[in-house]
């Protein structure tokens, strides 16, 4: 009788590990992520569905989440704290996967498939002969984890490009150091600790080093790059932003700028100047001062290259009116600046006029790029008096890179990509990298390149003496940056 009690508890945990079971049913990674959490029980369900609750997978995921004692909310509202967990279920055809994030950081905790993967299908082998099977025995197999997927020959419309390439970090911007497609190129990734350089190949991506800030705590903006076609001397230079947060203050973005030096195998970083963005538009160097209350503010200044510094100048250049994001100079003479309206519009640098007839009439989409936050003089409130109706800051978005070629055309990026509805929606739409260029009589939009079906957050241009042939792009999955990221090929159509 001394061992009833260990076969009662046996058949307790039996009986608990059967009901565990059947409670997890086409999930139980799934379940058995849930069940090893040991954090608040707050959990957002997302679902492509239009009604949530009709979808079969949907509600046998909702109610095993209940059963285990969580909180679970179908959408994004609500004044008390943010759901620890986020379940996503995602649909392709009669397939569901569902994947469970930790929403503090976006760590992907289990990732489940349903219906499963089917197995293999079993593949007949004829008997060998002995002397046949010796020499499989002493021919060793290639490694499964290198194999390739057999190619299949599709038509070539002109512009299959490789990739794309996913990347384990989530970059902002990239810069071509070198290279091109059928050697291979040389790329600087920038992220918020720092940078990476890489090679692409094809599809095969090779790390070759990384480099850490002096500076933590910083968000990647932007890499910006000017090749001496005389000497062949490219300059970098590299801008994070420092959010500083105040209780009562509310939120200020300020700028840290490096010049990136760049000796054989070493990258060293040199600072920038204090308190004020910088930017290599032209070939040259410019800089404007970030305001107090302002994101920038006094005139935009030149600055030249001396050494391993940059040497600030103190006559204002003509800046076509806009900003030192605003405007973009193609020539001398003539730049093109952002409109409020997210159109371009052909301007005189030293008049700020507008050229006629130098309106883009094609839509180029709502781009954002990184966000910048400038504290407010005296804060404002959006209805009440509370605490949670305050505003402290306004938060500007960065528009997309436009690189200028030799002959006055530039390249830039059209926003077709849409996230869809929160919960509700799925992303559809491309993004594609467009030509720009003044006729004489009008501003023309081209589109020399095939779309994607990701978000361009930056890009590069490969030329082959003085065109452009290809391009590296930098995608995401979401339009802030904040998802998968993948580096694609497209060529010239």
């Amino acid at each position: 009788m001394k061992k009833c009690p260990h076969i009662i508890i046996l058949i307790l945990l039996l009986l608990a590990t059967t009901g565990w079971t059947a409670m997890a049913g086409n999930w139980p990674k799934i379940a058995a992520a849930l069940q090893r959490w040991q954090g608040p029980k707050e959990l957002l369900l997302r679902s492509p569905e239009a009604d949530p609750l009709a979808s079969a997978p949907l509600r046998e995921i909702l109610e095993m989440a209940l059963e285990q004692g969580y909180a679970v909310r179908l959408k994004e509202q609500g004044t008390g704290p943010g759901a620890a967990l986020i379940l996503e279920l995602q649909s392709e055809g009669e397939r569901r996967q569902a994947v469970l994030t930790r929403a503090g950081d976006g760590a992907i905790l289990a990732l489940e498939r349903h219906p499963a993967d089917p197995p293999p299908t079993p593949v007949a082998v004829a008997p060998a002969s002995v002397a046949t099977a010796a020499a499989a025995v002493v021919v060793p197999p290639a490694p499964v984890a290198a194999a390739l997927p057999t190619p299949v020959a599709v038509p070539d419309p002109g512009d299959l490009a490789p990739g794309p390439v996913a990347l384990r970090d989530r970059p902002r911007s990239l810069a071509l150091l070198g290279g091109g497609p059928a050697t291979g190129v040389e790329l600087l990734l920038q992220t918020d600790e720092g940078l990476q350089r890489v090679n692409l190949h094809g599809i095969d991506l090779q790390p070759l080093s990384r480099t850490t800030l002096p500076v933590g705590g910083l968000r990647a903006l932007y890499l910006d790059g000017s090749k001496d076609e005389s000497t062949q001397t490219l300059t970098l230079l590299g801008v994070w932003a420092e959010d500083r947060r105040g209780i009562y203050e509310g939120t200020d973005s300020w700028p840290h700028s490096w010049l990136l030096a760049i000796d054989g195998d070493n990258l060293a970083l040199h600072a920038g100047p204090p308190k004020a963005f910088v930017r290599l538009a032209g070939g040259r160097g410019q800089m404007q001062v970030r305001g107090t209350h302002r994101l920038l503010d006094g005139p935009v200044l030149p600055l030249s290259l001396q050494g391993r510094a940059w040497r600030q100048a103190t006559s204002p250049l003509p800046w076509g009116g806009g900003d030192l994001f605003e405007t973009t100079p193609i020539n001398d003479r003539h730049g093109l600046r952002w409109r409020p309206d997210g159109s371009l519009q052909l301007v005189v640098m030293a008049t700020e006029h507008p050229v006629t007839g130098g309106v883009l009439l094609q839509d180029l989409g709502e781009f954002h790029g990184p966000r910048l936050a400038v504290r407010l003089a005296n804060p404002e409130y959006r209805a009440g008096m509370g605490k949670e109706d305050v505003v402290r800051e306004r938060w500007q978005a960065l528009p997309p890179r436009i690189t200028v070629q030799a002959d006055g055309s530039a390249f830039t990026i059209q926003r077709g990509r849409s996230a869809g509805l929160p919960l509700l929606g799925k992303p559809s739409g491309q993004d594609r990298l467009v030509h720009l260029a003044w006729t004489g009589q009008r501003l023309v939009m081209q589109q020399p390149f095939a779309g994607v079906d990701a978000h361009i957050l930056d890009f590069t241009l490969i030329t082959e003496g003085n065109r452009v042939t290809a391009a590296v792009l930098l995608l995401n999955e979401r339009p802030d940056g904040s998802g998968q990221a993948y580096l694609q090929w497209v060529l010239r159509r």
